[in-house]
């Protein structure tokens, strides 16, 4: 898995993500990182879930402590099964029950979109790595550091700014999605730069 897939789908998300790590990690390098620091750029998720089964599957739910809106994470799935009648993501909201092989990758915002699986086989195994990175983090960046409560302690103003912004930053996350046209334009342009 490597940051690629992330760039072409859902580049300003890719580049918030990078930025919030590279500005965490730069504010306090005894951080625990998932990866070594000079490697962020591949794929800069915070965390990462190893579910080892031998049957994973999920319930229904949504993650709701990860980003939201401006929001993704990745899901990899491992294991010998069926995939043909087994171990299918089901994304609510969008009304897809998607296959997933042993080895796929799917990005989707899953604090945003319920999801789950379709169990396997009684005798299969499947595992998965879920990236992901905590709302919080990106909240604590924006704040300079601080928690909300000590923000609103150092900077009354600026937190009492933040909070009236929640729709703003709400809409402005599901901007950062790629469009249709401009996966469209980057496929038929690669030099990355979008004609208006």
């Amino acid at each position: 898995l490597t940051s690629d897939s992330w760039k072409t789908w859902a580049p300003e998300i890719y580049e918030d993500y990078l930025q919030c790590h590279c500005n965490i990690v730069a504010r306090d390098s005894s951080l625990d990182l998932i990866y070594p620091a000079e490697t962020l750029d591949i794929l800069p998720f915070a965390s990462l879930t190893a579910n080892l089964g031998p049957r994973t599957t999920c319930c229904r739910h949504r993650d709701s402590k990860n980003r939201g809106a401006g929001g993704l994470c990745a899901v990899k799935t491992l294991g010998r099964f069926n995939w043909k009648r087994g171990g299918h993501l089901i994304l609510h909201k969008l009304g897809l029950i998607v296959e997933m092989r042993p080895g796929d990758v799917v990005f989707f915002p899953s604090a945003i979109i319920s999801h789950e699986n379709i169990p396997i086989g009684d005798s299969e195994k499947r595992y998965s790595l879920v990236w992901y990175s905590a709302g919080g983090l990106f909240h604590w960046q924006d704040a300079n550091f601080h928690s909300l409560i000590s923000w609103g302690e150092v900077d009354p103003i600026g937190l009492d700014d933040h909070q009236r912004k929640g729709e703003y930053r709400w809409i402005n996350g599901w901007k950062r999605h790629s469009t249709l046209s401009e996966l469209i334009a980057r496929a038929t342009n690669p030099s990355g730069v979008l004609k208006t």
